[in-house]
């Protein structure tokens, strides 16, 4: 007989005595609906209680009966649409309102919800809603981009249902990477020839395609598209980039015009079309979705070849398409060349994984993340031309050649026939395909009657699917049923829920205590509360909810509530019930909560996803010093501490728990045999289950049960169930990985904190690895730490000794150049970082995740800043923010110098009442230099621009042009770079279709190459700024002169490189000093020309010498007279416009 075979407990009147004793601690049978279904009892909750808030939605409440009629709505809608029994409907919402009626509509429509978070790899969730063959999508317009390329992707899911949108395809998705003009001017600069000026680089290697490839992929857009092209027809190319499509039609067409989203790229083609002498070529600098600004018409074909994967998604490959059409001639055809195909972009990936493990040491830059990357399916065309009546049909091909290549292998092309004029229902209308993919909205919610649909479900019926980590590397999916969570939530024995409750929800829908939080409220007559995705993590924002709202109940993670704790004990005031768990508790932190607040419920609870969200409770009425233990069962819930041959341990004695009870899950979806082996046969209850939780505790006399630790490699970290090997599985599918073993350590702060060991090739790139998890794995199962080792320690056995693993070496930074503070702002965020991370081997440039960081230390750090810097940042400004060079600025943003001349970015500069004109700044970057102008400037509003750091300013300066004056036309003025600045929003409003009567300059030059500001040019501004009486008092922190210091450098690099390259509509005024308007570089080429405005206009371009030199035009003496000039030039502006 082995060890393991004995049993502690002797035979007969021993083992019966600890059986009744035991049962005895799982007496907690009590009445509950057992036999309802979660949206029957929430109906007659708002029966009972119509006109009695349920829901809290930012400054909206909502009450029973609206959430009621909003909910069968939705569920007549699934219904309608065919939703089936437990069928699956992945869910992805942050506001409360549309989260919870649509939860009610799917329950009562016989589905199940699938919680999934925006913040999930894409990857991830596409595994979810393909392994549940989800059929529905809902999400908000917030995620547009996102819930898109889900729908297209998932074989499965037919609709998309965008609950706050009023034309869901209308919505503009967040731009893509692949959509930023900097990105492919920087293409640009670098470009000498075509395959170059496209970016042609192998997926595979990081190498340039071959001339061969690119040959082919030239020949085969000319071959598709040449025979629909005459000497008559007039071609538009969107995305013509270097002009492979473009020198190989344009030649046979009458007109062509090319457009592209990069000035940089279109210099060399532009060269190239005068070198070849391509008359009919007209190039136009444009994104896709503005062609239309181009002012042409009437085409005949439209090419748009290897730019769709570049769109930042399917609704903005709509909107282009759309304009592209309205376009066309009555008839024509739409050519799509080198499609990414989304029916092969799994394989694609794979593929590319596979290449990059087997050729691992040859440093090939392979390119697996396509996230980015837009693929479209075939079925999207299919639906498009079921949608829009002008495509008549529609061929696809692949790619012509003999050279095999990713893009013949993984791409497609599609010809869209177009027809203007084609008869309805006729013989074109009758072989459309039918659509297959539905994108619906708030019309089609509205279209639905408020009353509820005939029952479809039962208690026994699944409710949801939350997917947890697994040890095989993928998550698996934990299946609840309706009793369970009547069982959580109604007449339970851990806290008493009131109609007078509120209840504050403060973690995602996917993370299991949202199933307490949502239901606990609303089938108890309470109201629910939601902050928003990062206010939780605020203690000042959550204190001020908590008030504004009368929350009374609320559920926190263990490690959350210890930093809301630490940051404000004050915080819990006037909480009824506070419910914490997931990780070992502080007793620091609840002694000090217990002392600040004595009539607060304080309770510890405890349970795994599969025993739905809480199996047990501890109610904290005394000081601790030692573990606060995880408590007694909840009710109708039992619990059971086994020993190896499932028979009861004794108080005192250490065993695996078990839990059981109406909580269990159903299982795991499409797993039987891990069902099997985590739901075991009762030993006890013949017919009955237990769930394994793998954790080990001890009974207390009393019955409440002593955490212990775990049997295995699975932990709990910020409260999220972490199986340490499926991290493992993920790193060792890595090309540069032989070897893994992930462990979670606890660095004497109290957290635990996950450490990843690798043994790798020559190439192993520790970031490179990092960077692959997170597009993987959520935030919370990133490590904070790789080690690399040359071997594992082992046991006598010979499996790996984690206990004998190395703690991460703090100088194994020293190993790699770290980049240190270059100011004194980055030296205090240095700082600040050491403290929260208990670390100093980081520069400027790292990631503050990668160097240990998570989402409860941003609040430390945030609450840092606060104190330091005395700025308030949100905390997602850190989550995007992640190098202290980052937060550096992000800190110089927010600072102000406490004067609105100078923090915003427009001010009235006069309180006149007349016709605006908008001045632009100068070099020190600021509006306050125009104060003396402006009052001389009178009956004009004068309204004054400081200078914008971001890259957006020219569409921002717009913007803000617009909102003062809708209508226009618009009158632009500036001194010396203002003038150039000036001349740039005109461009800009001009593309937007506004009118400009005029730009008028003060000695302006225009900037005909990049230039290089002399050596101290920008140190003699920034002084002189600053030493100015107007600013001086108000700059007298080493943030605040930073600030402007780094504003005007800013100011000065775009003035470098902001060649003044468009030709505008708008007249153009100069009123010049004597001095020299031309200025030649050291190699006597011409760079600055004040002449050059001419060239610059459609218009007028009108110069008056005024007087003064340049330094000193708008300063006394010289101010009068100039400013009477200048009113002349906007009298004659005003009367001509």
């Amino acid at each position: 007989m082995k060890l393991g075979q004995f049993s502690i407990v002797g035979d007969g009147d021993a083992q019966r005595a600890l059986r009744d004793q035991v049962a005895g601690f799982n007496r907690t049978a009590t009445a509950y609906p057992r036999d309802s279904t979660v949206h029957a009892e929430f109906a007659a909750q708002a029966a009972r209680t119509p006109d009695a808030v349920a829901v809290f939605a930012g400054e909206r409440s909502y009450t029973y009966a609206q959430v009621a009629a909003r909910a069968n709505q939705l569920a007549r809608l699934f219904v309608e649409r065919g939703l089936t029994s437990e069928g699956f409907v992945g869910v992805m919402l942050e506001d409360v309102y549309g989260l919870v009626t649509t939860l009610l509509g799917v329950l009562e429509a016989g589905g199940a919800y699938l919680p999934l978070d925006a913040d999930t790899p894409a990857a991830r969730l596409e595994y979810m809603l393909r392994e549940t063959k989800a059929r529905f999508l809902v999400g908000g317009r917030a995620d547009i981009r996102l819930l898109n390329r889900l729908h297209w992707s998932c074989p499965d899911l037919t609709v998309l249902l965008c609950v706050d949108s009023e034309d869901v395809q209308a919505e503009i998705e967040p731009t893509g990477e692949l959509m930023r003009e900097e990105v492919w001017d920087f293409v640009g600069k670098e470009l000498v020839d075509e395959i170059s000026g496209g970016g042609w680089k192998s997926s595979y290697t990081g190498e340039w395609l071959s001339r061969e490839v690119m040959a082919a992929y030239g020949e085969n857009v000319r071959r598709k598209v040449a025979s629909h092209v005459t000497a008559d027809s007039r071609v538009l190319e969107i995305g013509c980039s270097s002009g492979i499509s473009l020198f190989g039609l344009a030649p046979q067409a009458g007109f062509y015009l090319g457009t592209d989203l990069s000035g940089e790229i279109l210099r060399w083609t532009r060269g190239e079309v005068e070198r070849r002498g391509l008359k009919q070529v007209r190039l136009e600098h444009l994104p896709a979705h503005a062609v239309a600004r181009a002012g042409e018409r009437g085409f005949d074909v439209v090419v748009m070849n290897s730019v769709l994967q570049c769109f930042s998604g399917h609704n903005y490959l709509r909107t282009v398409l759309r304009q592209a059409i309205d376009l066309m001639a009555d008839e024509g055809v739409v050519f799509l060349g080198h499609i990414w195909d989304e029916e092969r972009r799994l394989e694609f990936i794979r593929d590319l994984a596979e290449f990059q493990r087997t050729n691992a040491g040859k440093n090939f830059r392979t390119h697996l993340d396509r996230s980015e990357d837009l693929f479209v399916a075939r079925e999207f065309w299919n639906d498009l031309q079921a949608e829009w009546p002008e495509i008549e049909r529609i061929e696809y091909s692949a790619l012509l050649g003999e050279v095999e290549s990713e893009l013949t292998r993984f791409g497609y092309d599609a010809m869209l026939h177009i027809r203007k004029r084609s008869t309805a229902g006729g013989a074109a209308a009758k072989e459309r395909p039918a659509r297959r993919r539905h994108q619906l909205d708030r019309r089609a919610i509205a279209d639905q009657l408020p009353a509820p649909v005939p029952e479809r479900s039962g208690p026994a019926r699944l409710a949801y699917a939350i997917y947890t980590s697994g040890t095989t590397g993928k998550p698996k999916g934990v299946l609840v049923e309706h009793r369970p969570i009547l069982r959580l939530v109604r007449n339970t024995n851990y806290l008493t829920l009131r109609p007078d409750d509120r209840i504050l929800m403060t973690g995602a829908l996917s993370f299991d205590a949202s199933t307490f939080e949502i239901w606990g409220a609303l089938l108890n007559g309470a109201a629910l509360c939601r902050p928003g995705e990062r206010d939780m993590l605020d203690s000042a924002v959550m204190k001020a909810l908590i008030r504004r709202h009368g929350v009374t109940v609320m559920f926190l993670t263990t490690g959350l509530f210890n930093q809301l704790a630490e940051a404000d004990v004050s915080l819990f005031a006037g909480l009824r019930c506070l419910l914490t768990g997931g990780e070992r508790m502080s007793t620091h932190h609840v002694n000090a909560v217990r002392a600040a607040h004595p009539a607060l419920a304080l309770s510890n609870v405890y349970g795994p996803t599969e025993n739905t969200t809480f199996s047990t409770h501890f109610p904290i009425t005394r000081e601790f010093t030692d573990d606060v233990p995880i408590g007694y069962p909840i009710a109708n819930t039992t619990a059971y501490l086994l020993d190896a041959q499932r028979a009861p341990v004794p108080p005192g004695v250490v065993g695996e728990l078990y839990v059981g009870g109406d909580g269990l899950a159903r299982g795991y979806l499409g797993d039987e045999a891990l069902t099997r082996e985590k739901f075991v046969s009762h030993p006890f209850a013949p017919g009955e289950r237990l769930y394994r939780t793998g954790d080990l505790g001890r009974w207390r006399d009393d019955g409440a049960v002593e955490f212990c630790g775990r049997k295995d490699l699975q932990v709990k970290i910020r409260g999220f169930r972490i199986e340490l090997g499926e991290i493992e599985s993920r790193l060792q599918q890595l090309g540069t990985v032989k070897e893994a073993v992930v462990v979670a350590r606890d660095f004497g702060d109290g957290t635990l904190t996950l450490v990843a060991y690798l043994r790798g090739t020559a190439e192993l790139d520790l970031e490179a690895v990092r960077a692959e998890l997170v597009r993987q794995l959520p935030e919370y199962m990133i490590p904070a730490h790789f080690v690399a080792l040359e071997a594992f320690p082992l046991t006598s056995n010979g499996k790996v000794d984690r206990r004998a693993l190395p703690l991460p070496d703090r100088g194994a930074a020293a190993q790699r150049a770290i980049v240190p503070p270059s100011n004194e702002v980055e030296r205090e965020l240095t700082a600040l970082w050491t403290g929260v991370l208990g670390r100093s081997d980081f520069g400027v440039t790292d990631n503050f995740f990668a160097s240990g960081g998570h989402s409860l230390k941003v609040m430390k750090l945030v609450s840092g800043m606060r104190q330091k810097f005395g700025v308030e940042l949100p905390l997602a400004a850190v989550f995007k923010a992640t190098t202290i060079r980052e937060q550096a600025r992000v800190v110089l943003d927010a600072a102000r110098f406490g004067v609105e001349g100078i923090d915003e970015p427009r001010v009235k500069l006069n309180d006149a009442t007349g016709a605006p004109v908008f001045v632009f700044p100068p070099g020190t970057g600021d509006a306050l230099g125009y104060l003396q102008l402006a009052e001389q400037l009178r009956p004009y509003a004068v309204y004054g621009f400081n200078f914008i750091a971001a890259e957006t300013r020219i569409a921002d300066y717009a913007t803000l042009v617009q909102e003062v004056d809708p209508a226009g036309p618009h009158v632009l003025m500036g001194y010396s770079a203002g003038g150039n600045l000036a001349y740039h929003v005109a461009a800009e409003l001009e593309r937007r279709g506004a009118r400009v009567a005029g730009v008028v300059m003060v000695d302006s030059g225009r900037l005909l190459r990049p230039m290089t500001i002399p050596a101290g040019e920008v140190e003699r501004v920034t002084a002189e700024f600053l030493g100015h009486e107007s600013v001086r008092d108000h700059v007298a922190t080493p943030v605040l002169r930073e600030k402007a210091t780094r504003l005007i450098a800013c100011y000065f690099d775009y003035l470098a490189r902001a060649l003044d390259e468009a030709v505008i509509t708008a007249d153009i005024y100069g009123l010049v000093s004597a001095e020299p308007g031309e200025h030649y570089d050291a190699e006597g080429r011409l760079f600055v020309s004040r002449r050059g405005w001419n060239e610059a206009t459609r218009g007028r371009y009108v110069e008056v010498v005024g007087e003064g030199t340049h330094n000193v035009m708008l300063a006394p003496p010289h101010l009068g007279p100039n400013a009477a000039q200048l009113r002349t030039t906007l009298e004659r502006l005003r009367s001509s416009g």
